[in-house]
């Protein structure tokens, strides 16, 4: 599969920018995405399947989750906080920001 050039490309395909991934069984780089969008986060490969999109873009908006970032006109999540917010047991965005802010000055 030829690999995408630009932002534009690589949002088609639900994610925007990529990194490699050293811990691969294989021995190999795998390539995961940086940040998802709603529709690849709920997709039933995606990373949060138990979500549907609507559920998805509801929660946004009632702030339940961490706060998405606006690229090239298209909303999108870090998959960094996606993995924090799961593993502190899906707080509110206030309480997710002021952990994620507690967490960042802990590592300065």
């Amino acid at each position: 599969m030829p690999e995408a050039n630009t932002a534009k490309d690589l949002s088609n395909n639900g994610h925007l920018g990529r990194a490699l991934d050293p811990n691969v069984a294989s021995g190999g780089l795998a390539r995961v995405p940086l940040v998802l969008d709603a529709k690849r986060i709920t997709a039933p490969d995606g990373p949060l399947p138990v979500f549907s999109l609507r559920t998805w873009r509801r929660m946004d908006a009632s702030a339940q989750m961490p706060p998405g970032h606006t690229v090239n006109g298209r909303k999108v999540w870090r998959l960094r906080d996606l993995e924090l917010w799961c593993a502190w047991g899906f707080p509110h965005r206030g309480e997710f920001l002021q952990r994620l802010a507690a967490e960042e000055n802990g590592r300065k």
